[in-house]
């Protein structure tokens, strides 16, 4: 996690975070072939054991890997953030490849203007986040707010046949798919916190999602780490831009199918299942 990140969420600095989940790897040029399924075995036996409802993801079609970007101040720890890019990308579990992505900007309505900080963080505009009358040439541009972006995805859902992946349900006819987030921040201290404080009600399938910085560190009995850090442990680069949200998405999809292929259990987990989160994300 780098400076910038650490002001983002709140954190008073990189050793600051690293208290919290311990050191970052070291780099590693092989794959996973020292670990085996033998840690992930012990990693589901130990979090079996806890009494809590975990929802192993698979079988399931497709991953909904997330990652948004949200306003910001630099060096405000207490900034109520706003959803500013909402990027889904759909892994599929069987090929392993980005079958569908859906990408949107959103307004904010609470702080409408974009932060020097922001921008420098996101790489978005503010122009990028406002309605506009031309865009270039073409007519005119509608950016809608979070309750309108997420009505928009709960149809791409529907028009893609996708439905939330149910302990004992099995209907051959829908896809089934699960949340995938890189940590718990995207969906409980961005997401779940904008929508109470506007009154924005979240389907059910916002309520459990797959946590991939803990899974792989769980699965791989390793550290916690950032996504240029989990894919330089697959012997991968980071493609594209860093905190942009659409490339972050992709990116963690990357990690995700590489966990996949190692068997690395993805296991889907209700929001209130907080054991190894800090205090301070939700």
């Amino acid at each position: 996690m780098d400076e910038l990140t650490c002001q983002l969420l709140g954190l008073k600095s990189q050793a600051h975070y690293q208290q919290m989940t311990g050191p970052l790897l070291p780099s590693v040029n092989s794959r996973f072939q020292d670990y085996g399924t033998g840690a992930s075995a012990k990693s589901w036996n130990a979090w079996s054991t806890l009494g809590k409802p975990l929802y192993p993801a698979g079988p399931v079609d497709f991953y909904a890997v997330l990652d948004f970007e949200c306003t910001c101040e630099r060096d405000v720890r207490t900034f109520q953030h706003e959803i500013i890019e909402f990027p889904v990308v759909f892994l599929n579990a069987r090929t392993l490849e980005v079958e569908m992505e859906f990408r949107r900007y959103v307004r904010p309505t609470e702080k409408p203007k974009l932060s020097a900080f922001c921008t420098e963080l996101t790489g978005i505009e503010q122009s990028s986040i406002e309605d506009m009358d031309t865009l270039d040439g073409r007519g005119k541009k509608k950016v809608d707010t979070l309750d309108v972006v997420l009505l928009e995805f709960d149809q791409f859902l529907l028009d893609n046949g996708l439905k939330e992946k149910k302990t004992g349900e099995a209907n051959e006819a829908d896809r089934s798919f699960v949340i995938a987030t890189d940590g718990p921040w995207d969906v409980l201290a961005f997401l779940r916190k904008e929508c109470q404080r506007k009154g924005i009600p979240l389907q059910s399938y916002w309520t459990h999602f797959v946590d991939i910085r803990h899974w792989f560190a769980a699965g791989f009995n390793v550290r916690r780490c950032s996504v240029s850090k989990m894919l330089a442990q697959c012997g991968l680069e980071f493609e594209g831009r860093e905190h942009s949200g659409i490339d972050d998405a992709r990116n963690i999809a990357r990690i995700a199918a590489e966990m996949i292929r190692a068997g690395c259990p993805l296991v889907s987990e209700p929001w209130n299942n907080r054991a190894y989160l800090p205090n301070t994300i939700y």
